[in-house]
């Protein structure tokens, strides 16, 4: 069975080139940076909070987190996973991932992030977890992609 833990460095190393398409071409719209370079960043913030999602076989299919955001009470928010989150582990995914979401939001008034607008899995079940998704597209990167703003308030 699936389990969620906190997150060792070693677990990007791993997760980095099984990531899932959607996330790939999240990534690409949205930086220059690689996907392994994305999966370390948040270990460089010791009030970081980071989770590894650990498949069947041991496997890392995903990690998670939030991490401080400049303003005061703000967490940025942040999740990368593999295809097989959904095409093994979808209904225990499901079930858990909102106990999560209130661990990540516990200790601030607001997380947020951008969710790239062509990734329609990510935003309805960003909705079902209880974040708000802004409407107004804001374009990122050099092709200038529409990335919606999300946010969850605790409470």
């Amino acid at each position: 069975m699936a389990y969620v833990r906190i997150a060792k460095l070693r677990d990007a190393l791993e997760l980095a080139p099984t990531l899932g398409k959607a996330d790939l071409a999240e990534l690409a719209a949205s930086t220059t940076a690689s996907p392994l370079k994305c999966l370390v960043e948040p270990f460089a913030d010791d009030k970081a909070q980071n989770y590894a999602m650990v498949g069947d076989d041991e496997e890392i299919v995903g990690m998670f987190g939030v991490r401080p955001a400049p303003e005061i009470s703000n967490g940025i928010v942040w999740m990368l996973t593999s295809e097989k989150v959904y095409a093994k582990h979808r209904k225990q995914f499901v079930r858990e991932c909102r106990p999560y979401t209130q661990i990540l939001n516990a200790q601030y008034d607001r997380i947020y992030n951008y969710v790239d607008a062509r990734n329609k899995k990510a935003i309805r079940w960003l909705k079902f977890v209880g974040f708000t998704i802004d409407k107004t597209p804001y374009p990122v990167g050099p092709d200038n992609t529409p990335f919606l703003f999300l946010y969850r308030i605790r409470g």
